[in-house]
């Protein structure tokens, strides 16, 4: 696309912005320009004084310009004699010792310096001008320093309007980011200490189980898991624990990590921490298509992309081969088993249409074969940003996640990892 450009007297002006103000000094000089067609060379050099002294103020270069044309005005010979303009010299004696009476203007006599100045000094301004050309240009000079003034005092309102939205907006932002910051803290000095006698017990706190306590398997008979002895604490006072996730490098999740919750609404954690209270930060959960019990082929974890780098704000460190070498295994536990992880591909998509045919990562959850399981891996192996060397084969189990990439409209930035025994 062409861009488009500004012409004001000449002179080319790159935006709006500077053409507004092109065409503000514009006016100011055509007011002056109409008032001053017939200054002499003292009202000039008066003039070009209050425009050097800022008393006449200009915004863009016409103004400069301007000045040029005054002070060529000054040098302008007589164009018969080559002798400064007789006009401007007779005009320049009366400026400086009186007026010229309409009866002498006629006759081209000019009265004596001192005559006019007895008779009719006090109808001259200092400059050389007459009271109603110095309260003309005066006037238009004051009316354009108070539209100026408007100007300038309405960025000011604005500007203070805006600073005053985003200090509260920042407030409201570092609040949330340090109660999020305290509260990932307080459930992960949880983690490791010892159940009430209730939970030992077998209840939790109540007769009956609530639920997510227990699952249904696939052959119908109910399955009831014991929680890790670490995460049962934690899992009394936050029924939506699902696991714990945990990096290497404490720039991601800090020294605890995260609790992942699972509800049957995707985008209830987008706006929810793990408290269940509104926060912009959310909260890391697990895909509601997944289920830590049967267990599905891929836990998809999702968590936002905060410029803080609280949640994955910081995932996309693994865009670089070197942080991945540095950082390759993260530990994610399900509420009912440890798990390392390795990470086998790093790669950056986006959420696509319903309707378009391609590989969708956050549609695989669970494979019935092993040619399915292998399509996926091939898949994801094209995408990748560089070659980990790290395979896996059908039966193991992944971990992806995934937050929001910038680098493109509903772009996404996606790990994936897969279960080991143990770190090499």
């Amino acid at each position: 696309m062409t861009k488009k450009t500004y012409i004001v007297d000449g002179r080319q002006f790159q935006s709006q912005a500077e053409y507004d103000r092109a065409m503000s000094d514009k006016k100011l000089i055509d007011k002056i320009r109409a008032i001053s067609k017939d200054y002499n060379s003292e009202q000039l050099k008066g003039l070009l004084q209050k425009i050097e002294k800022k008393e006449i103020r200009f915004q863009t270069l016409l103004g400069q310009d301007f000045e040029d044309e005054l002070r060529e005005r000054l040098r302008r010979p007589d164009k018969n004699t080559g002798k400064p303009d007789a006009k401007k010299e007779s005009n320049a004696v009366a400026g400086r010792s009186g007026r010229v009476s309409s009866g002498e203007k006629s006759s081209g006599r000019v009265s004596s310096g001192i005559e006019a100045g007895r008779k009719s000094g006090s109808d001259l301004t200092r400059t050389g001008r007459t009271p109603e050309q110095e309260k003309l240009l005066q006037e238009a000079v004051e009316r354009e320093l108070k539209k100026r003034e408007r100007i300038r005092r309405g960025f000011l309102i604005a500007s203070g309007l805006l600073a005053i939205a985003f200090l509260g907006s920042f407030g409201i932002y570092a609040y949330q980011m340090k109660r999020t910051q305290s509260q990932q803290e307080k459930l992960g000095s949880l983690v490791g200490y010892q159940a009430s006698d209730a939970f030992e017990n077998g209840k939790n706190g109540e007769e009956n189980p609530e639920e997510g306590a227990y699952r249904v398997s696939l052959d119908g008979r109910r399955d009831t898991p014991e929680v890790l002895e670490e995460y049962k604490t934690i899992y009394q006072q936050h029924k939506k624990l699902i696991g714990w996730l945990k990096f290497d490098d404490k720039d991601i999740g800090g020294k605890y990590g995260f609790p992942v919750m699972q509800t049957d609404d995707n985008d209830f954690f987008l706006s929810h921490n793990s408290e269940l209270k509104s926060d912009k930060n959310g909260a890391i959960f697990m895909d509601t298509g997944c289920d830590v019990l049967k267990p599905s082929t891929n836990f998809i974890l999702y968590g936002h992309h905060m410029k803080s780098g609280a949640m994955f704000g910081n995932l996309d460190h693994y865009g670089k081969e070197d942080y991945w070498k540095k950082y390759p295994y993260f530990q994610f536990d399900t509420i009912y088993e440890k798990g390392i992880y390795q990470v086998m591909y790093v790669f950056r998509s986006h959420v696509f249409n319903e309707d378009e045919i391609t590989f969708k990562y956050y549609q695989f959850i669970d494979c019935i074969s092993s040619a399915e399981f292998d399509s996926y891996m091939e898949e994801m192996a094209k995408l990748s940003l560089y070659d980990t060397g790290v395979t896996a084969q059908f039966g193991d189990q992944l971990v992806t996640l995934s937050t929001c990439d910038y680098q493109e409209e509903a772009g996404r930035f996606v790990v994936v990892a897969k279960k080991v025994k143990s770190r090499e």
